[in-house]
């Protein structure tokens, strides 16, 4: 099945990778920058192939880590009735302080489930178009270092 891409966006996040991806990969934590899902149930250390629950308007879904590099990247795959998406974030570190982030979402459906696939795409860029921004902002507040008093 050929995806075709909804969204392909990129942020750099003033952390480095490390930080991003626990973030990332928290999944009780996820709804802090994911304002589509209402949960996300998993191992919490990610593994190639292992499944995952995203909770959503109320139903409770399976998908797959179809691809994971530790620190690197990132592939969730779910699919049913001939649609699947795929979300793929892939992590660059920016000198040693930094992060490039880029996730590109993509769908695909067959059949009479053809359009259906196109309208998901839609919806795709329109909910999750600012997902990264929300990520940099989770990420940026969760790696802030604790106050220092040098009142002494």
């Amino acid at each position: 099945m050929v995806m075709s891409l909804a969204l392909d966006d990129s942020i750099t996040i003033r952390r480095p990778p490390d930080q991003v991806w626990r973030v990332l990969t928290d999944w009780p934590n996820a709804t802090r920058w994911m304002k589509s899902v209402e949960g996300i149930e998993g191992d919490s250390v990610p593994r190639a192939g292992a499944e995952v629950f995203i909770i959503s308007r109320g139903k409770r879904r399976a998908a797959t880590l179809a691809d994971v590099q530790p620190g690197e990247s990132l592939c969730i795959e779910a699919g049913a009735a001939g649609i699947k998406g795929r979300y793929r974030f892939a992590l660059e570190a920016v000198g040693d302080d930094a992060t490039t982030v880029r996730l590109r979402a993509s769908c695909s459906g067959t059949g009479l489930r053809r359009p259906l696939a196109a309208m998901i795409r839609s919806a795709i860029k329109r909910v999750d178009g600012h997902l990264l921004a929300r990520l940099k902002g989770a990420v940026e507040s969760a790696g802030r270092p604790a106050a220092v008093n040098d009142n002494g």
